[in-house]
């Protein structure tokens, strides 16, 4: 995405994620190469998969983890977590929060919706 960067997120920073930030922002921007978009999101997908791409989701819903979701494997522990959003504790509703927004606003980043409906 070197080219992505230089033309369209040229006066963001290269360091602290900035950088990350501004393509994944810019993603359907008319000059994001397919081979770009399709890399953001891979990562994208990637990071929202598995609950240890997010150490502090983990930390704020440690208690939830620990009971309602004890029994369920760590692949399913984010979809565990979804289920029981209404009665989690606020600090792990708070974290959980950004999660379900960026899977709500793209079904490609919910691996098991994408998987049921990947014939539709």
């Amino acid at each position: 995405c070197s080219t992505e960067l230089a033309s369209i997120c040229s006066r963001a920073k290269a360091t602290g994620g900035e950088a990350l930030n501004c393509l994944q922002e810019n993603r359907l921007h008319s000059d994001m190469t397919k081979s770009c978009a399709a890399a953001i999101l891979r990562d994208e997908a990637t990071a929202l998969a598995s609950i240890e791409m997010m150490p502090m989701l983990k930390r704020k819903c440690l208690s939830e983890l620990k009971t309602v979701c004890k029994n369920v494997a760590e692949a399913d522990a984010i979809s565990c977590l979804k289920e029981h959003a209404a009665a989690a504790s606020a600090q792990c509703r708070h974290s959980l929060f950004p999660v379900i927004k960026a899977q709500s606003g793209n079904i490609a980043l919910d691996v098991k919706s994408s998987f049921v409906c990947s014939e539709d």
